[in-house]
């Protein structure tokens, strides 16, 4: 289809019944084009929509397992978030837009749970994973300046810290404490190599 001699509209329907649709020009909108596709039983599979210099404005795939992914782009083109949407889960990824490494990938599960994940320079700093009974853990990497390069923290659903334990960057241990529920203490400490040196229990006795 075309006014006044420009192409606005192209509608595509193949030989299996799948259809395209793309339509041009778009004015009044951040994008000013779009492109869809619908398979042969009428379900939209795929919606795009482009920047006049041809880039993303967004994107949005409908999967066939009933899956969906959502893009988001700046003005310039460049991803900012996707979010992937399945049965059990709800994941949304936010990106440095400069460089195009992950900033932060969050996911909440349908059962209450949830994880996520900080970057820094597209390496993983930080995970903070919330279990469905309540209790969480928390998992700290790449540490300078310090004789243990990660550490890893458990919390109970009541916000008791339960277990703390530091890794040197062989992935061996520097150091480890557990807080029982009887109220006793056990303290593990480790050389450099991460072998056990001693063991320090408290109980209330």
């Amino acid at each position: 289809v075309y006014t006044n001699g420009v192409l606005m509209k192209d509608n595509v329907l193949h030989t299996d019944g799948s259809s395209e649709v793309y339509v041009y020009n778009i004015a009044g909108q951040a994008y000013t084009s779009t492109h869809q596709v619908t398979d042969a039983g009428g379900k939209v599979t795929l919606i795009e929509r482009f920047h006049s210099d041809g880039s993303y404005q967004y994107k949005a795939a409908y999967n066939s397992d009933g899956s969906k992914v959502y893009d988001y782009y700046t003005s310039t083109g460049v991803r900012s978030s996707e979010v992937v949407i399945t049965s059990t889960a709800t994941t949304t990824t936010t990106y440095d837009t400069a460089t195009g490494n992950k900033l932060v990938v969050y996911t909440a599960n349908v059962d209450g749970s949830a994880d996520n994940k900080v970057y820094t320079n597209g390496v993983l700093t930080k995970d903070n994973v919330l279990h469905k009974d309540g209790s969480a853990e928390v998992y700290v990497y790449q540490i300078t300046g310090q004789s243990y390069t990660s550490t890893h923290q458990v919390t109970d659903a009541s916000g008791k810290v339960t277990l703390i334990e530091r890794f040197h960057a062989d992935g061996s241990y520097q150091y480890k404490v557990t807080y029982n529920a009887d109220g006793s203490k056990v303290y593990d400490y480790y050389t450099s190599a991460g072998a056990h040196s001693n063991e320090v229990v408290i109980t209330s006795t």
